[in-house]
C-alpha cells in the first residue's frame, strides 16, 4: 500500500443548534458535498465510492444523503463510530485509495441532533459502553451530571492524578478552540472567552465547564481524497522539467547536485468581510532552499497580495503582484528574502481567495 493519498477538496455548511437550521439532512450533505467536489475541481462521477458518517438516524441515511450529489451506481457505506465517525469515515476513503482500490473517494459527515445532552436511544438491549461504564463506576462513584461529560471528565480526572495535569490545562483547550471560532464563519458559537470566564463557567462535571464541553449541533462536512500520481500529469511533469532545467543552468556546475530534493506544495490565502488573508509564513522570509518557484493558479476577488524581494540585509529590492493564472517568481532562496502581503475581498459581500503552487529545489 504505498500510493500517495491526498485530501483534494473540502466542504462544510454552518452548523446550528439543533432544531434552528433550515433543510435536512439531505440538503447539508449536498450543500457540503458539493463545495468539496467543486473545491477539488471534479464532477461526482469521479467518486468511486462514498462514506457517510453520521450518529443519529436511521440506516442507511448516508445512501439518502449521497442521492443529492448524483446517482452513479457506487458504493455507499455507512459509518457509525461516537464521536470519531468523521474521522473513521475519512479513514475508509483514504484506505480505499491508498490500497488502490479506487483513485477517488468521498469522505462525508452530517447530524441531525437534539437539544440537550447525549443519551442512549435503545434501553431495551445491552448498551456499547457498558464495559466503560463499570470500569469508570469502579474507579469513580456514579455522579450526577450527564454522561458523556461525566466520561470525559473522569478521563481527565485520571490524566490529573497519573500525570499531574491540572485543571487549567483543560481551560486551555477550551479558550483555544473559542478563539479559533471566531475566524470559522462555519461555528455554530463564534465567541471569544478569556481563559477566567472558561474557568468561572458553570461546572458540568469537575473539571469541565460548559465553555469546555461541545454543543449538539446539526449540519455536514465532506471530504475529497485521491491518488495522485504526480509524475505522470502533463501539466506538473512540465512545471517540473522546466524548474529542473532553469535551476540547474542557473547553479555553478562546480555545487551542482546529482540529485536535488523537490517539494511541491499548494497554497490558499482565504480571505472574507472583516477579515484578511494572511500568508503562510507571514513576513519576510528564507525556505531553507535552494530555488523557489511561485505560480500563481488564480485569484478571486480579491486585492492587493504584493510580493517583495529583499537582499540578505532584508533591504527591499523590488515589488510586483502576481495577477493571471501562470504568472511566477523565481527566487534564489540563497541569496533573497521574499514575503507577500495579506490579501483582502474587493467586493466585501463575497468571499476570496488567492491559490499559488510553490515547487522548491534543495541540493541533495
Amino acid at each position: 500500500m504505498s500510493n500517495k493519498t491526498y485530501v483534494i477538496g473540502v466542504g462544510m455548511t454552518k452548523f446550528d443548534k439543533p432544531g434552528t437550521k433550515q433543510g435536512d439532512y439531505p440538503d447539508w450533505a449536498k450543500e457540503a458535498g458539493e463545495m468539496a467536489l467543486t473545491d477539488a475541481g471534479i464532477p461526482y462521477d469521479a467518486i468511486e465510492q462514498a462514506y457517510a458518517g453520521y450518529v443519529y438516524g436511521d440506516s442507511t441515511y448516508g445512501q439518502r444523503a449521497i442521492y443529492e450529489l448524483g446517482l452513479t451506481g457506487i458504493p455507499v457505506l455507512n459509518v457509525n463510530n461516537n464521536c470519531s465517525t468523521g474521522s473513521s469515515a475519512l479513514f475508509l476513503a483514504r484506505q480505499a485509495v491508498k490500497g488502490g482500490l479506487i483513485d477517488c473517494g468521498l469522505a462525508i459527515g452530517f447530524e441531525k441532533m437534539e437539544m440537550g445532552s447525549l443519551g442512549m436511544k435503545y434501553t431495551d438491549r445491552t448498551p456499547a459502553m457498558d464495559k466503560h461504564m463499570m470500569r469508570m463506576f469502579q474507579i469513580r462513584d456514579p455522579e450526577t451530571s450527564p454522561f458523556a461529560p461525566q466520561m470525559f471528565g473522569n478521563a481527565g480526572r485520571d490524566h490529573m492524578d497519573k500525570y499531574g495535569s491540572k485543571p487549567e490545562h483543560y481551560a486551555w483547550i477550551g479558550w483555544k478552540n473559542h478563539k479559533h471560532s471566531v475566524n470559522n464563519p462555519y461555528a455554530q458559537f463564534q465567541t471569544e472567552y478569556s481563559l477566567q470566564e472558561i474557568k468561572d463557567a458553570k461546572m458540568i462535571h469537575d473539571p469541565l465547564t460548559k465553555l469546555q464541553c461541545s454543543p449538539t449541533s446539526d449540519g455536514a462536512g465532506a471530504v475529497s481524497v485521491r491518488q495522485i500520481v504526480t509524475a505522470g500529469h502533463p501539466a506538473l511533469r512540465a512545471i517540473l522539467t522546466t524548474c529542473h532545467r532553469l535551476f540547474a543552468s542557473l547553479t555553478p556546475p562546480e555545487t551542482r547536485p546529482p540529485a536535488w530534493h523537490v517539494e511541491i506544495h499548494q497554497f490558499r490565502i482565504e480571505a472574507k468581510m472583516g477579515a484578511e488573508g494572511r500568508p503562510t509564513p507571514e513576513g519576510m522570509h528564507r525556505d531553507g532552499v535552494d530555488w523557489v518557484l511561485v505560480l500563481l493558479v488564480n485569484r478571486i476577488n480579491i486585492e492587493s497580495g504584493e510580493t517583495t524581494i529583499a537582499d540578505l540585509r532584508r533591504n527591499p529590492l523590488g515589488s510586483f503582484t502576481l495577477t493571471d493564472p501562470l504568472d511566477a517568481a523565481v527566487t534564489d532562496d540563497n541569496r533573497v528574502y521574499h514575503g507577500v502581503t495579506a490579501v483582502t475581498p474587493l467586493d466585501p459581500a463575497l468571499p476570496g481567495h488567492r491559490d499559488v503552487l510553490v515547487v522548491t529545489f534543495r541540493r541533495e
